[in-house]
């Protein structure tokens, strides 16, 4: 975003979104705005948005409601395989840690399960615009499943807009089907971003205690945590055609 925006468009804007019927507010344009502060005021946008969500819209934010899944959220044919590489850099980087952490522990938050679970009601224009689930982790010890929202270093989303899309997600599942599907006993689904350094969202982070603490107090509240993967110490080995091809991330 390059224009600046005052405090009063930014506050149409919010209202615009969380009073939408059928939309997400994740999706919405100002959970993206990028500029560092507004023309008259100089907070970050997003760390505006974020006080308006809390301060005024926070039962709003909550009422996001399951979406009823007509098949099984398992899909028969992941099997991590990387045909190709292509320009789908997340949706590599999540077959890559699906191969590397499917029979291991993932940096304490358990076992990766699967990767891009889908959430919409298949042939339904009711959940147009849902999302899927980068990948799920699953800790048996504490019966926990982490659903896992990817960030790649060249994402230009904002840490907000990480934050309300990794919540939406635990709320959008249903649980009671998606236990069933896995065969996992579950007690708590935890929303996780996972953030490269050197990405848009990382710089925010570094930031939060100066600049974003109300998006740091939005993500307390929702219960969204946070990782980080430095790209310049993984590369991942696959085969493509029975050729072993090495991708630095």
């Amino acid at each position: 975003m390059s224009q600046k925006k005052s405090k009063r468009e930014v506050k149409e804007a919010v209202l615009k979104g969380i009073t939408t019927p059928k939309t997400f507010f994740y999706n919405e344009p100002c959970a993206n705005w990028q500029g560092e502060e507004m023309n008259d005021d100089p907070r970050p946008h997003t760390e505006y948005v974020a006080e308006l969500l809390l301060k005024k819209y926070w039962e709003q934010l909550q009422n996001i409601k399951q979406i009823p899944r007509d098949l099984d959220y398992r899909v028969s044919n992941h099997d991590g395989v990387i045909a190709e590489i292509t320009n789908r850099g997340e949706e590599m980087l999540a077959k890559a840690l699906f191969i590397r952490f499917q029979n291991e522990d993932f940096f304490g938050f358990g076992k990766i399960k699967d990767y891009q679970i889908p959430l919409k009601k298949e042939q339904s224009g009711e959940s147009s615009g849902v999302g899927k689930v980068d990948m799920f982790s699953y800790c048996e010890k504490e019966k926990k499943v982490y659903f896992i929202e990817l960030k790649a270093k060249n994402a230009p989303d904002t840490l907000l807009r990480c934050v309300l899309e990794a919540f939406t997600y635990t709320k959008q599942v249903v649980r009671e089907k998606f236990c069933l599907n896995f065969d996992i006993d579950v007690v708590e689904i935890v929303p996780l971003v996972l953030i490269f350094k050197g990405s848009l969202a990382h710089a925010m982070r570094i930031d939060i205690e100066k600049k974003y603490t109300s998006v740091n107090t939005l993500a307390d509240r929702l219960g969204v945590k946070f990782a980080f993967i430095d790209p310049s110490t993984m590369s991942f080995t696959f085969s493509i055609n029975d050729i072993d091809v090495t991708h630095e991330l």
